[in-house]
């Protein structure tokens, strides 16, 4: 009896994890496309998104912008970053408005039956964008971001845990 209680407990172990539900940051940045991030709450993953998922990323030397459109169960949200400095890898780069900083975000949340969300960030609030790899030769880029954006109203919404690993 000893042993099935033993047995029973060491299963119970190593199968629970506090983050069973969400994928981790791929360690191989590699270009796989993939992007995760909460919104407000709302975890939005291209892992389970369905056929509505645009994930798209311009990069040059003097300009990025990455585009994620993710949707599940009839609940949408978009995220755009734009960013006209020249971006480094190892760098964590703050996400404002025009005039403190020279990468912005803009984020949408939307839905047959959910209020349209729209917001950006602003010169006073906002958030931070780390380049975890930028690599030119084989156009790849992975980042890990969060940020607050507001709407016209000045509600203020959290994107959070962000991360994408994408081809460009």
């Amino acid at each position: 009896m000893k042993k099935i209680i033993v047995l029973v407990t060491f299963f119970a172990f190593v199968s629970c994890s506090s983050d069973d539900d969400q994928k981790q940051f791929p360690l191989t940045m590699n270009g796989s496309n993939s992007v995760e991030y909460t919104f407000n709450g709302k975890r939005m993953s291209s892992f389970d998104s369905d056929d509505a998922k645009e994930i798209s990323s311009v990069i040059s030397v003097s300009e990025q912008m990455i585009l994620m459109k993710l949707g599940k169960n009839d609940e949408y949200s978009r995220v755009s970053i734009f960013s006209s400095a020249k971006l480094e890898e190892g760098k964590t780069y703050s996400i404002k408005g025009n005039l403190n900083s020279n990468i912005k975000a803009h984020s949408e949340f939307y839905g047959p039956n959910i209020p349209y969300v729209s917001c950006s960030t602003n010169n006073e609030i906002g958030g931070t964008i780390t380049i975890s790899k930028l690599d030119f030769p084989n156009r790849i880029i992975a980042a890990r971001f969060s940020f607050d954006c507001a709407d016209d109203k000045g509600n203020i919404y959290a994107v959070r845990d962000g991360w994408f690993d994408l081809k460009f």
